[in-house]
């Protein structure tokens, strides 16, 4: 019998911000199009030709505050280095539970064959009240939030506000994937712990 090998290790890194990323983008560049330019030239630099095992990423999570729109700019971009072979999407929340009197983070990192349904599934389905107004999670409704916010803000602006705003509760989280099995199997859930 031939030894054929064991198992490899391979390197993931599940919690990468892109530039246009709507909580914290400190990327620099004076165009969007600059930021994206410096995103992609440091991955390939760090990654390299994947011979350096110590820098060798196999799979990304593509991370965003309820979003998965700069994901989906990744994947059609195909500007990663061909060593990683796995782009995932990454949706960082801010749960209404706090920790050290900050709310709690909270991820949910997504198998990519469901992304498509995941506006009626998943955003769609978060909600969050603000006054006597409820709120859902999809992208237009993070924007009419942002707005409500700051009536001024641009589309771009409100959304940013809107997400940054947007507590989700534990409970109906957990009842999201209690009613929706295929989500719950189709999504790893991962909670932050800054120490």
């Amino acid at each position: 019998m031939e030894y054929v090998g064991g198992s490899e290790w391979r390197r993931w890194d599940l919690h990468i911000h892109t530039p246009q990323t709507l909580k914290n983008d400190n990327y620099v560049g004076s165009t969007s199009d600059e930021k994206w330019d410096a995103f992609y030239t440091a991955v390939s630099n760090y990654v390299g030709d994947g011979s350096d095992r110590n820098r060798a990423i196999a799979a990304v999570g593509i991370t965003d505050y309820l979003s998965i729109d700069n994901y989906l700019k990744v994947c059609a971009d195909h500007r990663l280095p061909d060593t990683i072979k796995i782009i995932l999407p990454n949706v960082e929340m801010r749960l209404t539970l706090t920790a050290q009197e900050s709310p709690v983070n909270i991820h949910m990192i997504f198998d990519p064959c469901i992304v498509d349904a995941l506006e009626a599934r998943f955003f769609g389905k978060l909600s969050f009240k603000y006054g006597d107004t409820t709120f859902s999670a999809t992208k237009s409704e993070l924007i009419r939030f942002g707005k409500l916010m700051d009536n001024s803000s641009t589309n771009e602006q409100a959304e940013k506000i809107g997400a940054e705003q947007f507590l989700v509760d534990f409970h109906a989280l957990q009842g999201l994937f209690e009613n929706d099995k295929d989500l719950r199997k189709h999504t790893i859930i991962a909670v932050a712990n800054s120490s």
